[in-house]
């Protein structure tokens, strides 16, 4: 698949990494991530991360407290 292809299916990516001919782009929904790289112009490898239970409690504490001003650390 192309980027074209791929973005077709999930939206505009969150920023690509150009190494020579490799490039990396990844896309984002709240905790859950997908990383897909290419090669010479099509999908060389992909990666699926689901969050846990506990990434996603921790990601929507975190999103709720910078909504009413509590800074996270």
């Amino acid at each position: 698949m192309s980027l074209e292809e791929v973005e077709a299916i999930l939206g505009e990516d969150e920023g690509g990494d150009m190494l020579g001919t490799v490039q990396g782009y990844r896309w984002k929904h709240g905790p859950n991530r997908i990383y897909v790289r290419f090669f010479n112009g099509g999908v060389d490898q992909k990666k699926l991360h689901l969050a846990t239970g506990w990434e996603t409690l921790r990601w929507y504490a975190k999103a709720g407290a910078e909504k009413i001003g509590i800074t996270w650390q």
